[in-house]
């Protein structure tokens, strides 16, 4: 065989054999970057008074995908324990700007009386770094289901996506998108059923978000950017600003807008929100309202005192957070 004959046959090989090497190199070197932002994550969020740790860090997938499983993670704060058999991350070794994250076996979450666990057909995240070193963070879900550790079902959803970053203007202040489809929510005497919510705001003190009394002390606030919910045939529509008061009751007043305001009431009766005596008044004002404002009723859904009245008429009471 001839010099060049060999170089032809040879020549290929070797360049093959090097690109190898280089992406074996690059390979353990996105398994090195993914476990220092592992551990990065877990120093930065004692400045947020949570504790993160794991039991080890394994990774896999050569040559192709990396995927990083993180065994045994447990997340405590003041008020919650998370905690996950497996931590699934995925990166192409060449983009390590994007992180996806999956959980695998079983997830709890634990708060001072009652431990939840987490089940999904699907659910998925990722974060990944943008320009000026922010971040944005994505997830969604499918089949997605929340238990108490007796089993007795609390939440369920047919689907979701969530979309978070910060803003421009202040790293503490986080704007936020969401999507869901089916949100069942099992209150033990009746259920709290929402067709779909479709939503943006922006969250303000968004690092206390986890401590509703630290929250509340610094001002935290949700600005309800755009909000809508569908019930049944009813679709009612929100803005404005939300925040907590002294006995962590959500306060503020939303403008509202519902496009049928008798299916409305019908619907929030028939989720149990009201006594019979209060679901009628809110059907009858409403109707009033309705044949007064041409159909579409508009005015002011006010949170105070532990309530929420839209035109002086309850309509549900509101949840204590925390």
């Amino acid at each position: 065989m001839t010099r060049p004959n060999r170089l032809f046959l040879y020549g290929p090989i070797a360049a093959f054999l090097l690109f190898l090497i280089g992406w074996y190199m690059l390979w353990q070197q996105g398994a090195k970057f993914m476990q220092g932002e592992i551990d990065g994550f877990a120093e930065a969020q004692t400045l947020n008074g949570l504790s993160v740790n794991y039991e080890a860090f394994s990774t896999r997938g050569f040559p192709f995908l990396l995927r990083g499983n993180v065994a045994d993670v447990a997340i405590k704060g003041a008020t919650f324990d998370f905690t996950t058999d497996d931590l699934f991350i995925d990166v192409l070794p060449y983009d390590l700007k994007r992180l996806v994250f999956s959980l695998g076996g079983e997830q709890k979450i634990t708060t001072s009386d009652t431990e939840f666990r987490l089940t999904s057909d699907d659910l998925r995240s990722s974060i990944e770094r943008t320009q000026g070193d922010r971040w944005l963070f994505k997830a969604e879900g499918r089949g997605v289901a929340l238990a108490t550790g007796e089993d007795r079902p609390m939440a369920n959803l047919d689907a979701f996506i969530v979309n978070t970053r910060p803003t421009d203007l202040q790293a503490d202040l986080i704007e936020t998108s969401l999507t869901a489809d089916a949100v069942t929510v099992d209150l033990g005497d009746r259920d709290i059923v929402l067709d779909r919510i479709e939503g943006f705001g922006t969250v303000s003190q968004a690092g206390l978000l986890h401590e509703p009394d630290a929250w509340r002390g610094a001002r935290g606030t949700v600005d309800l950017v755009a909000l809508s919910i569908k019930l049944g045939e009813a679709i009612v529509r929100f803005d404005g600003e939300v925040r907590l008061d002294n006995d962590n009751y959500p306060t503020g007043a939303l403008n509202a807008e519902i496009n049928d305001p008798v299916a409305f009431a019908v619907a929030v009766q028939e989720m149990g929100l009201l006594s019979e005596r209060e679901g009628s008044a809110l059907q009858g004002g409403l109707a009033l309202a309705a044949m007064a404002q041409g159909g579409t009723v508009k005015g002011t859904l006010k949170m105070e005192n532990g309530r929420a009245t839209f035109l002086g008429l309850k309509v549900f009471d509101l949840p204590e957070v925390g």
